[in-house]
């Protein structure tokens, strides 16, 4: 059987077969169809690398599958970026999970789940409900359980800091804030190369209530992507960004946004206020703290760079990741020491007043009779 003939199959669905077990059936039967043709394709010279570059080009939306362990009654939830819809009539939907995994194993058991489709300002809770979960000894006395180490690891009660309600037929978790819930009973999974496969049943949906539109989070190019500058500087300036993502690249994209609205000292102030105030609000997991050098050095390059060009304003209709592909140098976070010494740059003065350089100089905003220094 080629290729055409399995996805001309896979679109036919019987109108006689209208109960969704009938359904199922045909999926097992195009599912070991897959399998087949998997097995024919195995001589593929596509590399597993070669797929996820290719991939990585294709949005994918973020849900949080949540469900109840039977066995202990804990709340448990992962998250999956390959949630789809295969049938609306019967509604059946899908998602993907690593194998192994224990959320496999629980909803073996409870055959019961709900898929949280979360919004864009939840990138938070993707990276909470993907981090291992931490097991006491009385829980698992032998350390048998997959990923159980010290390194990553969230506590046994995922839910402790999440905000959620509870189904009122099942029990099931529903958090708050996304944009859309739907309960679903367990039907079959099938085992796919290092995947597991689940198919479920919709038994009910909520969709989003708010009067205002909130959107989805997406995932793409290995990033939150999705996240719009309005929401990742509203979650900058209220200190709801996770510390994870207060990465140098976020740093960059804070001054962009500051930049694109504002002039350099006003940018600056607005910069010193919002890495205060997160810093104070991430007091146990900040090392080095805020330097007042460091965040003008980098704001005048991010500044020069949307006004390069002969001047062209062309970054007013471009996207920041397409401003970072054309300005990569600005990157590199050891940038600044190709200016300052490394005891001028960390010493307590430069992180609390602007230092000039003392290894090459810098066109700054107040001395444009410098001749500025092109930086690759």
């Amino acid at each position: 059987m080629n290729h055409k003939t399995w996805t001309e199959l896979s679109l036919i669905i019987p109108e006689e077969w209208e109960s969704y077990d009938a359904a199922l059936r045909l999926i097992t039967m195009m599912s070991r169809l897959s399998l087949s043709f998997l097995r024919l394709s195995s001589s593929s010279l596509v590399s597993a690398n070669e797929l996820r570059k290719v991939m990585q080009c294709v949005p994918t939306s973020v849900v949080v599958v949540t469900s109840r362990d039977q066995s202990d009654g804990r709340l448990r939830g992962v998250t999956c970026s390959s949630f789809t819809s295969v049938s609306s009539n019967p509604p059946i939907v899908s998602f993907c999970m690593q194998n192994p995994s224990r959320f496999h194993n629980i909803l073996t058991r409870t055959e019961k789940f709900a898929v949280n489709v979360l919004s864009e300002t939840q990138a938070n809770l993707s990276i909470h409900f993907s981090t291992p979960v931490s097991y006491s000894a009385d829980v698992d006395p032998k350390g048998e359980r997959e990923n159980n180490t010290k390194e990553s690891r969230v506590s046994e009660d995922q839910f402790e800091k999440v905000a959620f309600a509870l189904d009122e037929q099942w029990g099931l978790p529903l958090i708050q804030g996304a944009v859309a819930h739907l309960v679903c009973e367990a039907k079959q999974f099938h085992e796919m190369g290092d995947h597991f496969v689940w198919y479920g049943n919709v038994l009910s949906t909520i969709p989003q209530t708010n009067r205002s539109f909130v959107a989805p989070l997406l995932f793409f190019g290995r990033s939150y992507r999705s996240i719009g500058d309005d929401a990742f500087i509203a979650a900058f300036e209220d200190t709801t960004l996770p510390f994870d993502f207060w990465t140098h690249k976020a740093h960059l994209r804070m001054a962009w946004n500051y930049l694109k609205h504002n002039d350099l000292q006003a940018s600056l102030d607005k910069v010193r206020r919002g890495i205060n105030r997160f810093n104070a609000s991430n007091s146990d997991k900040v090392i080095f703290g805020y330097s007042e050098t460091i965040s003008y050095f980098f704001l005048t390059m991010v500044h020069q760079a949307m006004r390069a060009e002969n001047g062209s304003q062309k970054w007013e209709n471009e996207s920041f990741e397409d401003f970072l592909d054309r300005n990569p140098q600005l990157t590199d976070s050891k940038l600044p020491y190709k200016f300052y010494s490394k005891d001028v740059l960390l010493s307590d003065e430069a992180k609390s007043n602007f230092v000039p350089p003392d290894l090459q100089e810098f066109r700054t905003e107040e001395d444009s009779t410098k001749e500025s220094v092109v930086v690759k």
